[in-house]
């Protein structure tokens, strides 16, 4: 199976970036801080799968025409048969906290290529203040 790259655009995350770059010069390795919030980022994302939300609200509805296609009534949204959800996962290194997938329909979903956009990598302001408390207190230490 062919893997893609989704790149994260994350509205406000530059005061993020500078703490993290600021943090980053303290020391050059950041293993542990990274495996911390590419969790959280991972978390945050599976959060927006229950809530069925992305960064501007609710996801739109499922049509008809899908909703009888259904396998499982009850399903959510982007979720009928759980493979895009379960494909997500954390990944880290000494530098760098990633979340994403390589399931190839994963973007049209994200950027609404011929669906409707629904976007589930993104981060909520609650985890970007998570990343930071949790770097601001791992180099304290």
């Amino acid at each position: 199976m062919e893997g893609i790259q989704l790149n994260l655009d994350v509205r406000g995350i530059e005061p993020l970036i500078r703490k993290i770059d600021s943090i980053s010069k303290r020391t050059a390795d950041q293993s542990k801080a990274c495996a911390v919030a590419s969790m959280v980022m991972y978390q945050d994302v599976m959060k927006h799968f229950q809530e069925e939300r992305g960064p501007d609200g609710k996801w739109q509805a499922l049509s008809i025409v899908t909703l009888r296609r259904r396998r499982g009534k009850q399903a959510k949204i982007l979720q009928d048969t759980g493979t895009l959800r379960t494909s997500i996962g954390p990944s880290s290194n000494r530098n760098t906290a990633r979340v994403g997938t390589n399931i190839i329909y994963a973007s049209k979903h994200q950027f609404g290529e011929k669906v409707p956009k629904r976007e589930f990598l993104w981060l909520s302001k609650e985890a970007r203040e998570r990343i930071i408390k949790n770097y601001w207190n791992w180099n304290r230490a």
